[in-house]
Parts: C-alpha cells; sequence; structure tokens
C-alpha cells in the first residue's frame, strides 16, 4: 500500500477533519470551531456522528492535543477513504499497522506514535459507545522511540507497555460488563461497583447516599440514582431498606465477573512484567 491521501494539510483552526473530495460529510458545531465528519464515520449513522464529535468535544480538554488529534484521526480516514475502506467495520488491525508503517515515512518517531495514540484512543471511545465492536489499532505498535538525557539513554517501552496494560484493563472490563440493555463501562459504574464489593467486604453494607457520593461525576442525583436501578434491575447489586436509607450489596453475580476480571488482568500484567523484566 502507498500513501497517496492527499499531502496538503489545510488549516486546522478552522476545520478538523479532511474528508476526501466528493464524499459526503456533516458538519457540527464544537466549542468555537467547527468540525467536519469524516464521511467513514458519518455514514455509520447519527450515533456514530455524535459519538466521534462528543470524543474530541469531552475527552480532550486542552486545546493544542485537540486540534492534533483531529488531524491524526483525518489523515488516517483520509488513508482509508483511498484505499477503498468505506465502513468503520472494515478497519482491521492489519490496516492500521500498514497505515502507521507508511506515516513512518514521512514523519519522525513521536509524530507517528502521537497519531496512532489518536485513532487507538478515538477507536477506544467508538467501542464503549458500541459504535464498533472492537478496536482495530490496540494490538498496532508505534516505533521505538529513544530519548537521550546527557549520557543516559531512556527507552520509554515501559510507558508503552503500561499504556497497553490500561487500555487491557479498560477492554477487559467493557467486555465483562456488556449486556443486552447497557454498555457499564462508564466511570460511575466503575466507582460503585467497586465501592461496593470493597464496601461488603469490611463487612459493612454501601449506604445508598454514600454510593452516590462514590459516583464522583458530573450527574445529576436522579441520574446516579437510575443508574442504580439499572444495575439492580439487571442483577449486579441487590438494594435492601435499612433505616432511612437504603443498602446496596454485590451479587454473585458481580463478583464472579469481577474476579474473573481480576484474574485476566493480573495474568496480563505479569505478562508485561516478564516482557520488561
Amino acid at each position: 500500500m502507498q500513501d497517496d491521501a492527499p499531502k496538503n494539510d489545510p488549516d486546522l483552526s478552522h476545520q478538523a477533519a479532511v474528508v476526501p473530495a466528493g464524499r459526503a460529510a456533516k458538519l457540527a458545531a464544537t466549542g468555537a470551531a467547527s468540525v467536519v465528519v469524516p464521511a467513514i464515520v458519518a455514514d455509520a449513522g447519527e450515533h456514530a456522528t455524535r459519538r466521534f464529535l462528543e470524543f474530541f468535544a469531552a475527552t480532550i480538554r486542552n486545546r493544542n492535543t485537540r486540534t492534533a488529534y483531529l488531524h491524526a484521526v483525518s489523515r488516517f480516514f483520509a488513508w482509508c477513504e483511498h484505499h477503498q475502506l468505506r465502513q468503520l467495520a472494515d478497519i482491521e488491525p492489519l490496516h492500521v499497522a500498514a497505515y502507521i508503517e507508511v506515516l513512518g515515512k514521512s514523519f519522525e518517531k513521536p509524530t507517528v506514535k502521537q497519531h496512532l495514540a489518536a485513532i487507538r484512543m478515538l477507536f477506544d471511545w467508538l467501542v464503549t459507545g458500541q459504535v464498533v465492536a472492537a478496536n482495530p489499532a490496540h494490538a498496532v505498535r508505534g516505533p521505538k522511540h529513544v530519548v537521550k538525557t546527557g549520557k543516559t539513554t531512556v527507552l520509554d517501552a515501559p510507558l508503552e507497555k503500561w499504556m497497553d496494560l490500561l487500555i487491557y484493563y479498560a477492554e477487559d472490563w467493557d467486555s465483562t460488563f456488556r449486556t443486552d440493555r447497557t454498555l457499564y463501562f462508564t466511570q460511575e459504574y466503575w466507582y460503585l461497583f467497586t465501592a461496593c464489593i470493597r464496601a461488603d467486604a469490611l463487612g459493612r453494607p454501601l449506604a445508598r447516599k454514600e454510593a452516590i457520593q462514590r459516583m464522583r461525576v458530573s450527574l445529576s442525583e436522579d441520574a446516579k440514582v437510575e443508574r442504580i436501578k439499572r444495575a439492580v434491575d439487571d442483577k449486579w447489586l441487590t438494594e435492601k431498606q435499612s433505616g432511612r436509607d437504603k443498602v446496596l450489596r454485590p451479587t454473585d453475580k458481580l463478583r464472579t465477573a469481577m474476579d474473573n476480571h481480576l484474574q485476566r488482568t493480573l495474568a496480563e500484567a505479569q505478562r508485561v512484567i516478564r516482557q520488561l523484566g
């Protein structure tokens, strides 16, 4: 594969993503700038489009990082378009690896690693939003970058492995708690489930009022109560009246899921440690 995609990158202060000419794109306002949604995303539907916009609007607060990541993913999707990849589901690890290989011929290693990070993080967001089933960039490795400080050479391999492990943890959590009704990979459920299991292990069930406080996200109290109700309905938690409040306990279903999640994550962490050893 050759990188025949457009080489001239436009000024990203007014548009954040590049879409090849002749293909439809959707515009949406994000902050003070307009974001052009790549055709491959727009063609996946309204939910995919909204998820794409939310990634840049909600998860990346630094303006320079947001601009760099928008540029990176737009360039990747333009390359996909050029190579006849018309749907998000068509993109496979082989394609991401081929793109990163091509990118390395024109850019320095830190830039290539940043582009791969942007692609990987975006697809993580699309996976957790149930836009795509898997992250095609998850297993793709970027180039090794060596940073020299004085006489000391510092390899960034440990940091890269740590990032890979965090991604593995997130994806395993996602697959553990995915149900037909909802997706539990959100911060509020992470705080809720871990707090309930820890409190139960200490012999004191978690009061619902305390559980709401532990769900450290910017949601209204009503929204948090609704999420607790959903977890109870899906039999991850039990809820019983105790005095003036209700108490929450983890079910055997949650304990088993969390234990399996723990064992898989520990095994992966041990594998990474052996590689770095």
